[in-house]
């Protein structure tokens, strides 16, 4: 769905240079997002180490280079909000970055194991675990169920072709 969403924007031009510029907007808000996240946890110089490594690190350049790669930008920016409400001490926070995260691409699903274990190792004691473990283990089974769903679906769907006619419907 954030996937959809994120497709649909990118109708408003199709111009290269805009949805690149969305892409390179998308990860400098990841980057201020992990710069915060880290000033919180880690000393000050290692924090902005950590920050400048994520931003000029080539290790995952194709999801700011590549439009098709958005949901890894969408997707980071998802855990890194539940990661820093989670900080925080807001469990509403952390279920929302968590489930943005999922909309975004199906590989987010382990964040409903890393949030709670990063509360235990960060030491955050306002942080609401069980609720957030109960909320997270719901919210993941019917994430799954849906997962599974879409496999099913793509299953099905294996060795048919689609084509599309002159006047955009599918035969």
């Amino acid at each position: 769905p954030m996937r959809l969403l994120a497709m649909t924007l990118d109708g408003v031009s199709a111009d290269a240079g805009v949805q690149h510029g969305i892409s390179v907007g998308l990860h400098l808000l990841n980057i201020v997002l992990l710069f915060t996240l880290a000033w919180l946890v880690l000393p000050p110089w290692s924090a902005v180490f950590a920050a400048a490594v994520f931003a000029l690190h080539p290790m995952q350049v194709e999801a700011v280079a590549y439009v098709s790669a958005r949901p890894d930008l969408l997707a980071t920016g998802g855990v890194l909000l539940a990661l820093l409400a989670t900080t925080r001490g807001s469990c509403a926070g952390a279920v929302a970055g968590v489930v943005v995260a999922c909309l975004s691409k199906e590989s987010a699903i382990v964040a409903w194991a890393v949030v709670p274990l990063w509360a235990v190792a960060t030491g955050a004691t306002t942080f609401p675990v069980r609720r957030f473990v109960l909320i997270g283990g719901v919210s993941a089974s019917v994430m799954a169920l849906v997962l599974g769903a879409r496999v099913a679906a793509r299953e099905a769907m294996s060795g048919q072709t689609f084509t599309i006619s002159t006047d955009g419907t599918l035969a």
